[in-house]
Parts: C-alpha cells; structure tokens; sequence
C-alpha cells in the first residue's frame, strides 16, 4: 500500500468522528433549546391571570400567594430526585419521561381546573426541577469541550420561555373568550414538540449518569460545593425578590401599573444578553473569579440606580440589574459542571446546588414583604438584599477559583 493510501485510511475514521460530534452536537443543541424554552412558561403564564383566578375561583389572597410560591418550593423539594432518577434510568430517558409529566400535569390543569390546580402546579414544577438539574450534566457528559456554548443556549431558551410565557398570557386569555384553564393548558403543546423532538435522543446507549464518582454524601460534605450552593442560592433569592417587590417599590414612586410592569420586564430583557454570553466567556479561563466580581458589581450598580435615581432612568437600572443577574445566574449554573470532575459529579452537585437555591429563593420574597409591613417602607428591605449581594460576592469568590471537588482543600 502507497503511503498516500494509508494517510488517507488514517484521516477516515477521524473525519467520520469529527462528523459524528458535528451531528450531536447540532441535534443536542436543538434539544435542549426544546427543553429549556418549557422550563418557565408552565410558571410565568400564571401572575398575569392571578386576578380572574382569584374571582372565577374564590380564591383567597392567601391561596394565590400559596399558587405563586408552590412552583419555587417544588423546585428545591424535587432537586435531589433528579439525581437518583438520572443515575438509575439514564438522563436522556429521564428527560422524556420528565416532559411526559410535564405535559399531562400542564394538562390536568386546564381540565380540572378546580381540584387540580395546586397539586398540578406542583408536579409541573417537579418535572421542570428535574429536567434543570439533568440538563447540564448531560451536556457535560457529552459535550465537555462546548459547555459554554450549550449552557448558553440553554439559558438564552430558558429567558425566552419565561417571557413568552408572561407575555402571552394575557392575550390568550382574550383569545380563549376569558378562559383561564384553556389559557394554561395551552402550554402542554410546547411540552408535546419537545417531548417528539427528544425521543429519538432516548435510544442512545449510553450508561447511566451515576456511573462515576462522588455520590450525593460526597458533595454535601465538600466546603466547594457549599461555596456553589451559597452563589446559587444567594443569587435566586435577590431575584425572586426583586422581581416580586420591584413593581410595588415603582408603584410607590408614582409609576402606573403598566410602567412597573414594562420596567420589571427589564430584568429579563437585559438577562438574555449575559445568560448567553457569560458561560462562553467562564469556559475560555479556569479561573473565574473576575467574571464573578463583574457580575455582581454590575448587579449591585443595577440595584441602587433602581432605587436611588430617578424613576425617569428606571429602565437603565433595571436593565443594568437584569445584565448582571444573568451573567451571575450563568456562572452559577456553569460552577455545577466545571466544580465537578465528572458527569456523575455534576449531577449531584447541580442537584445540591439547586435545593439549596430555590429553597432559599421561597424566602426571600418573604422576607422583603415582612421587612417593609414591619418598617413601613423600602429603607430597610433593600438595605437587606445588598446585605445578601455581599455575601453573594464573597461566595461566587470562593466557588469562582480553579479548583474541582477533589483538589486539595476543596474536600474533606
């Protein structure tokens, strides 16, 4: 044989290797997009609607308060099944099934829309928890070189479902002739495309995700993963806060409804331009630590222009705190896969990471309203959530140096 010959059978099967990552990774990137744009809609769909809820219903303040809160509760609660649903079926088996649930529970909700109300919102959001914290092991696990990208992307999807969501709500209700069950149901369709889409994905042999190292003991004792739990977690709770309270706050300083609306949609506008290019941006150096000081600085800049400056230039700030809330939400989310030295790792850490976070995140709303009934007004209740952002600092500090679960220090 020719030596031509055999530098040309040599270059085939990497060719066809490079080809097969090209294929993956393009039909990966269709299916978490899928995925990630059904993360929110099932959550943000409901506030606009909350009155007619409220009236056709009889509901109290109380149970709607109760409606708008189990989301996030479940978020926290549903977390640590997500890793033992992954190690035992696989991810991508356990993505399907979650869309499943997604689906029917998004469903029964426009069916039975008296019985089914709270304990479908409660699955829906279950199923939504589990496929958070399954997403980003899978990407580690099968394109390790491209977790920016695909964690970008994913976070992009996740802000446009929240939006759409929110957005659509209101004339979906008008559309439906003012039915709210037909106006949340709709949103089991989205789930149905991804659920097609995502089959496919579910015949690939891979083994299950827990086929590694480091269980869930493992990671709850290691001080690194507290570190990016506490980054996480403090993060969450400032922006559930902030997007609970920020419209009342603008109310107060003479802003009408719609205004407060429109500037608190700010938050998310400005997020989607760092939700996508921040975990690139953490992918390109092991260390992150500046990235971290950026974020939140920016956030904190966000933060006392809303407050401070004149409601004239509220849509500046709260664009600004949206920025820096996405970047940060972005390295907390890219910390779960690079702290962690495997898949198997990523998963118990994107798990730990997630209950601490939305555990803390039902707090924090709670604590801002209590804080201003108890003072009378907002001096105190932002004094607090800059307090927290300080914390946040140090914490994403801490999580942002270049260490994994198992240098030295980082574990027990």
């Amino acid at each position: 044989m020719k030596p031509g010959q055999t530098r040309e059978i040599q270059r085939e099967p990497a060719a066809r290797d490079r080809a097969a990552d090209r294929r993956d990774l393009l039909l990966l990137s269709c299916g978490v997009v899928l995925l990630a744009c059904n993360l929110r809609p099932a959550i943000t769909s409901l506030p606009p609607i909350f009155p007619e809820m409220q009236t056709h219903l009889h509901l109290s303040l109380t149970a709607v308060t109760v409606v708008a809160t189990v989301p996030v509760l479940a978020f926290g609660v549903f977390a640590p099944v997500a890793a033992s649903f992954g190690r035992r079926y696989g991810e991508e088996r356990t993505l399907a099934a979650s869309l499943l649930v997604l689906a029917g529970a998004l469903a029964a909700r426009a069916a039975f829309p008296g019985g089914a109300l709270f304990p479908a919102t409660a699955v829906s959001a279950g199923a939504i928890a589990v496929m958070s914290v399954l997403l980003t092991s899978m990407i580690k696990r099968r394109q390790p070189q491209r977790t920016g990208l695909l964690l970008g992307l994913y976070l992009f999807a996740l802000y446009i479902g929240a939006m759409v969501g929110s957005a659509a709500s209101v004339p979906l209700y008008e559309a439906s002739g003012g039915s709210w069950p037909v106006t949340l149901g709709v949103w089991c369709l989205p789930a149905v495309v991804a659920l097609l889409v995502w089959l496919p994905q579910t015949s690939r042999r891979t083994a299950p995700a827990g086929a590694g190292t480091a269980g869930a003991g493992t990671v709850y004792r290691s001080p690194l993963a507290w570190q990016v739990a506490a980054f996480m977690g403090l993060q969450s709770l400032i922006y559930y806060s902030t997007l609970s309270w920020l419209p009342s706050f603008f109310r107060d300083r003479g802003a009408t409804p719609g205004q407060a609306g429109l500037l608190v949609s700010m938050l998310s506008i400005g997020g989607l331009v760092t939700a996508l290019t921040t975990p690139m941006l953490a992918q390109r150096r092991a260390d992150q630590r500046l990235l971290v000081v950026a974020g939140v600085g920016i956030c904190a800049a966000g933060l006392a222009g809303a407050v401070a400056a004149p409601l004239s230039t509220a849509a500046l700030w709260t664009g600004l705190l949206g920025l820096g809330q996405g970047g940060v939400m972005g390295l907390a989310l890219y910390f779960t896969m690079a702290r962690a030295g495997s898949a198997a790792e990523s998963i118990s850490l994107s798990a730990m990471a997630q209950c601490v976070g939305y555990l803390l995140a039902t707090t924090g709303p709670l604590l801002v309203g209590l804080l201003h009934d108890a003072t009378g007004g907002w001096r105190w209740p932002f004094a607090l959530l800059f307090l927290l952002t300080a914390v946040k600092l140090a914490a994403g500090v801490l999580a942002g140096r270049a260490r994994t679960l198992h240098s030295p220090g980082a574990a027990p």
